[in-house]
């Protein structure tokens, strides 16, 4: 049954290249779908509007400016229900890659809101898509296939590395992370967060800078 759904591809690439084994596939496939996508086997897309929304982006800002989702944990019967996993992390870790300064932040309308997106020093995702035009900058860009590893492992390297380096990143901001999100099927840290994190109230409102035209 599952058949017409995948097909087999044969490489003698060691177990930790085999992401950069997945992006010449992407290359092949230039010309066949609207989106081209990197994920890894433990994530799960629950969103029905995640393309659309991703469209939405993509006619907003153009090609040069690549929305990742926000990855998130779930346990149910632990004190923190859902834990966003993915969205800063020490900027010495990325600031080698990728300026954050850049075009920091962008506003796009959706429905009855205004969404934020940020440039963030952590965007991982464990996943990436691309739409044809993107596609195209990446593979003719020198970071296409570089086999460069020094992005924490080479797993999230070939997750993340070659198209921070093409691409500038963002994310929903937090307060609205729910708008592109992704959920991490193998939790490893929400388990240990409520012994690790200690949780502040707000002091101020998400108040956004962009406002309706009249």
């Amino acid at each position: 049954i599952l058949r017409p759904c995948y097909r087999r591809h044969a490489t003698e690439a060691s177990p930790e290249r085999l992401g950069f084994e997945c992006h010449k596939l992407l290359a092949e496939a230039k010309g066949a779908y609207d989106y081209y996508a990197y994920v890894e086997d433990d994530i799960v897309i629950h969103d029905p509007l995640f393309f659309r929304k991703r469209l939405l982006f993509d006619r907003y800002f153009g090609p040069d400016a690549l929305l990742q989702p926000n990855r998130y944990e779930t346990k149910p019967d632990g004190p923190i229900q859902k834990l966003y996993v993915d969205y800063n992390l020490a900027p010495v870790r990325t600031a080698r890659y990728q300026s954050v300064s850049e075009r920091p932040q962008l506003h796009m309308p959706f429905i009855d809101e205004t969404i934020l997106f940020e440039r963030t020093n952590y965007p991982s995702a464990g996943c990436f898509f691309l739409n044809p035009e993107q596609l195209a900058l990446w593979k003719g860009s020198p970071n296409f296939l570089d086999g460069d590893v020094s992005y924490l492992s080479p797993l999230d390297s070939a997750a993340t590395l070659s198209v921070m380096k093409t691409f500038e990143i963002y994310k929903p901001n937090l307060d609205q992370a729910w708008f592109f999100e992704v959920l991490h099927a193998s939790p490893r840290w929400i388990a240990s967060a409520a012994q690790q994190v200690r949780l502040e109230a707000r002091t101020e409102a998400f108040a956004p800078t962009w406002q309706r035209p009249d």
